[in-house]
């Protein structure tokens, strides 16, 4: 076939699919004309998404009568830059591709690196590279593929021209062009890099082409009809959704004009019943003249009983009956509290009681014992609730790279970089990378910040560059490049405690792979209070954000999609836990004030505020269905109980803070020394103390020690770090880590 006739054929090429998105359709008649020329036997597609340009490729094996195998192959799941996609998009297009092109095309559902070794080296004729866009995942794609594609193949690249978004094809492309020899490029459909490897048919037809022509304009008239016809097609979709939309509002209007009928007939019944009324006012006021001649008879007949009454009530109060219920109605509206309970005490009170109210002490000594024995059976009970379901066994599996990754997000907070990185410098395990990623921020003490860090060449420091993209492109670049098994967002403006990491590690690695943690926050700045957050609960989490700032996996923000670029107006972490909550993990809240958010005017929370409304509404739209759809699920996921196995192998003693070669453990926890009798005792010896100490409480105490601790001392409370509140993985980490020497309450001096 001429080249005429070939060019020909390109530009009546008529496309069986055309659908969403319309990116490549631009390309579709390059794409028949290309393998009109090549005739290659192997074609392998990699990213599908809806289908445009592979089923353009097999539609030209079939009319070019050419025994080409065609291979498509996607994970179907979305990424970054494609967005995630329902389940549907793959079964639209298999079934396309089966019904039409079974016979020589194939889809193949998994990763590009999965999938490299099922085809021979130098065996691909014509290779397509349409998957992630970054400059890291196309070069990758691009380094693995290459040796399976022949001496004389093509390689075409999709978004050569797209340069936002973190998109990377150009710059690829631009390194292809001055490494290789035949290349071609066209500009529009967002553009397509041709890479000839050899001199083959196709090289040659289009050397040929752009002698004679403009290589782009050649294309034009075809690509420009295919795109005249999609636009069409997708204008009558939209017309159609007008006209119903028209029509329902006849309906309405219908409707509405109904109503309006039925609201004058009942203002004129209204007008009817009000006449009726004044009538039968006018004889009311007759009727009550009568009465009030009746009632000034009645008047003075209670006058009379008036006078029997109280004598009767002068006889009441003189009665022990009486006097037990006013004292007793005066204690409830604490009116003279201590006057009343004396009274009382005096009147009914057995004799042996009322030692407790002569000495308040002892009161509150009885009323702590009885809160305690009745604390201790609601845990025995809890524990063999617990026991009595089989636990699922998990064996922690040993991590190669930092434990975690803590994300740094920095717009104009030069400011605020030396106390956020301070906290981390003090944390207790020692175990993680910083990644601190600059949105491009312009305030020169920023500026002049960052370089300084940038110098000082930190080992555990990392610090990314970006225009400015707002905070979730920077957390979802910064996260991409995180090695951690763990992810920990801090903003730069915000502060952890010290013991926060070891916390939140301690209670995940004795958890299933679906849990999360976060602690109370612990509010400063122009308000001052506590944020008590609680555990998920899969449909309060769409009404109320009382999930914290969290730990969690970086398989889960994989699975999960990321922060959503939709929540750029805030609570982007609200929405982040409600998915997670939605694809099956579970929140778990350690009750320790151990992250300090600090609030100030003008910040971009304090404006999400105002729109808090229309943001809760946004999460709800996009979680509520999937939330009840597997309510019972997750329930019953929460309610599971584990036993995970070998949970210290990713803690090395060599990660902890270097705060000290002795460390001291006050084991209160285990002790029946009441904390509140030695409180006092404790504060003042920790104040002076020159030793590194580690106390244990129980939990109810946390409200009763200060959060800020000196730098030496390291409060604990066994039982809020592990899901079941079992504290014998505690006492084995702490033994493992710290070899603490015992020191007894009573030796403080």
């Amino acid at each position: 076939m001429s080249l005429n006739k070939q060019i020909f054929a390109a530009s009546v090429f008529a496309p069986k699919r055309l659908v969403a998105p319309d990116s490549w359709i631009k390309h579709i008649p390059f794409a028949c004309f290309a393998v009109t020329v090549l005739r290659p036997n192997l074609i392998v597609e990699l990213g599908v998404h809806s289908g445009n340009s592979f089923s353009a490729f097999c539609q030209a094996v079939v009319e070019s009568d050419l025994s080409t195998k065609c291979y498509g192959i996607d994970t179907f799941a979305g990424d970054l830059h494609s967005r995630l996609y329902e389940e549907s998009i793959f079964k639209d297009i298999s079934n396309f591709v089966e019904g039409n092109f079974g016979k020589f095309a194939s889809l193949i559902r998994s990763s590009f690196a999965e999938s490299v070794d099922q085809f021979k080296g130098k065996s691909i004729d014509l290779l397509h590279i349409d998957g992630l866009h970054t400059y890291d995942a196309v070069s990758c794609d691009f380094a693995a593929w290459l040796p399976k594609v022949s001496d004389n193949g093509v390689i075409l690249f999709h978004d050569i021209e797209v340069k936002g978004e973190d998109f990377g094809v150009w710059r690829l492309w631009a390194e292809i062009k001055d490494k290789y020899k035949i290349t071609y490029e066209f500009h529009y459909g967002y553009g397509l890099g041709v890479l000839c490897l050899g001199e083959n048919r196709l090289a040659n037809a289009l050397a040929e082409i752009a002698a004679k022509f403009d290589l782009e304009k050649c294309f034009y008239p075809a690509w420009s009809k295919l795109q005249t016809e999609f636009d069409k097609e997708q204008l009558l979709i939209q017309n159609q959704k007008l006209q119903d939309q028209f029509n329902q509002t006849l309906v309405e209007t219908a409707r509405i004009n109904t109503l309006l009928e039925q609201c004058r007939n009942e203002a004129l019944q209204v007008r009817d019943e009000a006449q009726a009324i004044r009538i039968k006012n006018e004889n009311f006021c007759q009727r009550a003249e009568k009465l009030k001649l009746k009632c000034e008879q009645e008047k003075q007949d209670l006058w009379e009983g008036r006078i029997w009454l109280e004598q009767q009530y002068n006889n009441l109060q003189q009665s022990k009956t009486y006097r037990l219920g006013y004292h007793l109605t005066n204690c409830f509206k604490l009116r003279e509290p201590f006057y009343n309970l004396s009274r009382l005490s005096a009147l009914a009170i057995p004799l042996k009681y009322k030692a407790y109210f002569r000495n308040p002490s002892l009161l509150v000594k009885k009323l702590r014992s009885v809160i305690s024995s009745l604390r201790k059976s609601i845990l025995a009970h809890t524990i063999n609730c617990k026991k009595s379901i089989k636990p699922v066994e998990i064996k922690q599996q040993p991590w190669s790279g930092p434990l975690v990754s803590v994300i740094v997000t920095c717009y104009n907070y030069g400011l605020f970089l030396d106390s956020v990185l301070g906290c981390l410098e003090a944390q207790t395990c020692r175990d993680f990378e910083i990644i601190l990623i600059d949105d491009g921020s312009t305030d020169p003490e920023t500026v002049a910040r960052i370089e300084g860090l940038e110098k000082s060449q930190q080992p555990n420091l990392t610090i990314m560059q970006q225009p400015n993209q707002g905070v979730i492109a920077a957390r979802n670049n910064a996260i991409a490049k995180a090695k951690g098994k763990y992810i920990f967002p801090l903003d730069a403006d915000d502060t952890i405690e010290q013991t926060f990491l070891e916390k939140c590690l301690l209670f995940l690695e004795n958890s299933p792979e679906h849990f999360f943690a976060y602690s109370w926050t612990h509010s400063t700045g122009d308000k001052d209070f506590i944020w008590e957050t609680q555990d998920s609960d899969p449909e309060y989490s769409l009404v109320e954000n009382r999930m914290g700032y969290a730990l969690f996996r970086k398989s889960a923000f994989m699975q999960v999609g990321g922060y959503n670029p939709v929540m750029a107006g805030g609570y982007e972490d609200w929405e982040f836990c409600v998915n997670l909550v939605a694809h099956g993990y579970i929140g778990r809240v350690i009750k320790e004030p151990l992250y300090n958010y600090y609030v100030k005017p003008g910040a971009r929370n304090y404006h999400a505020i105002k729109k808090h409304e229309t943001l809760r509404g946004k999460i709800s739209d996009l979680h509520r269905s999937a939330i009840k759809t597997h309510k019972r699920h997750l329930l019953q996921l929460a309610q599971q109980s584990y036993l995970v196995k070998n949970q210290l192998v990713n803690f090395s003693v060599n990660s902890k803070t270097e705060c000290g070669n002795e460390f001291f453990l006050i084991d209160l926890y285990r002790s029946d020394i009441d904390f509140s009798a030695v409180r006092e005792k404790l504060l003042t010896w920790l104040e002076n103390s020159p030793v590194t100490l580690l106390v244990t409480l129980k939990g109810p105490w946390v409200d009763l020690f200060p959060a800020g601790c000196p730098d030496n001392v390291c409060v604990y409370y066994p039982e809020l770090y592990h899901p079941d509140g079992d504290v014998k993985p505690f006492y084995e980490y702490l033994e493992f880590y710290y070899h603490p020497q015992r020191k007894n309450i009573n030796e403080l001096n």
